[in-house]
């Protein structure tokens, strides 16, 4: 299962592609429009076929049709099978992040002092980083063989049955329970938190703020690995080696400035207040993700300045952990810190898209430059949300 059929809009694409797969031991025959490949699916069965989209215009989608009918595409590996079992997968995984995020924060928020609360939900949040790096090495070492990578990943959820045995819940928290149960208390509800001022506000507020930070990690944060790929190829690397070279760039060198800005985040606020160290973050975030898109001329002058790349683009993210727990009572903290949380996600998925056709128009580093706007959203969201700093969480 190692026969790969390349269909590129164009020679030089089609080769590199063809050298790169070569190299990881695929079988690899290219053609270059849309009715080549028909002719040649009716002579072969391909394992695997790589697409180049840009071949839109000239009948593509009628020519997989057209293949899908002569039987190929039905023993080829099914790409629409495999993509809804790896889409599956992905929400039971992310419904299970997204929900331990919330709980564990309000967790932390709970157990810790008011001086040490902002620095211990920064560690918290930076331990986040510690998987990035993990993951990075792991699709180095496991190459295009990304079935391992998931098989890798199955490891660290082991670590919840730890986490079950040893880690108890508050005390709050089991009286709470138990006081809602007998009647002489209440626990919070989805209506409360968006019905009942100021909580409303917060929790809306919360989940604006959160969407900016989340759908600019997967517009502008993430594509330091892309900028670091094209600069790699503009020097001459082949593919598979910018490829290589680019996850070392990402996962390692901008996380781990990512990690140190994650990790502050919590002093800084503690000494200068939360919406100041937000609105500090969000502007220079904006700042360096121009420098980095057209500064840089040599992959070695990138590299320099992905950690302060991510430092602030991705610190910030520390923010919401020691932020959003002080925005709500004891009774909503969880849910109104999911609301805003996973409720940004949802937000977020809408830059998602426009990212994905902004990169697709123009040259990647005006479009990462463009979407870096968005930081100034972030700016204009914190006005509506109060200071919390030297506060008592609010019960």
């Amino acid at each position: 299962m190692n026969r790969v059929l390349i269909v590129a809009g164009g020679r030089q694409t089609g080769e590199r592609y063809q050298q790169a797969l070569g190299q990881e031991g695929f079988q690899t025959a290219v053609v270059w429009n849309p009715i080549q490949m028909v002719e040649f699916c009716r002579q072969h069965t391909p394992d695997f076929m790589v697409v180049d989209l840009d071949l839109a215009e000239l009948g593509l989608w009628s020519a997989l049709q057209a293949v899908r009918g002569i039987g190929t595409l039905a023993n080829i590996r099914n790409a629409r099978l495999q993509l809804w079992h790896v889409t599956a997968l992905r929400f039971l995984v992310a419904m299970g992040v997204g929900g331990e995020w919330a709980v564990a924060a309000a967790l932390v928020s709970e157990v810790f002092p008011k001086k040490a609360r902002a620095h211990a939900s920064s560690i918290f949040h930076a331990s986040s980083v510690i998987g990035t790096s993990l993951a990075s090495l792991a699709a180095i070492w496991v190459g295009a063989n990304w079935e391992y990578a998931y098989l890798i990943g199955v490891l660290p959820a082991l670590l919840i049955v730890w986490v079950r045995l040893v880690v108890k819940e508050p005390e709050k928290w089991q009286r709470a329970r138990e006081e809602a149960k007998a009647g002489t208390g209440k626990v919070g509800s989805f209506k409360e938190l968006l019905t009942v001022a100021p909580w409303r506000g917060h929790a809306f507020g919360a989940m604006a703020l959160a969407a900016v930070g989340l759908g600019t990690f997967w517009a502008v944060t993430v594509a330091g690995q892309d900028l670091a790929r094209e600069m790699l190829i503009s020097e001459g690397a082949t593919p598979e080696e910018a490829s290589q070279k680019a996850k070392f760039a990402y996962g390692i060198i901008q996380t781990m400035g990512g990690g140190l800005g994650l990790v502050l985040f919590g002093p800084i606020s503690a000494r200068i207040g939360r919406r100041m160290t937000f609105i500090l973050f969000h502007v220079a975030a904006l700042a360096i993700t121009l420098v980095v898109c057209f500064l840089p001329n040599s992959y070695t002058t990138l590299l320099i300045l992905l950690p302060v790349f991510g430092f602030f683009t991705l610190g910030m993210h520390a923010g919401y952990a020691v932020y959003f727990p002080e925005l709500f009572p004891d009774r909503l903290r969880a849910t109104g810190m999911s609301w805003g949380f996973n409720g940004g996600r949802l937000l977020a998925a809408t830059l998602l898209i426009l990212s994905g056709k902004m990169k697709a128009a123009m040259d990647l580093n005006i479009a990462i430059a463009w979407l870096g706007g968005f930081f100034l959203l972030g700016v204009v969201v914190i006005f509506f949300l109060p200071e919390t700093k030297g506060k008592e969480l609010p019960t």
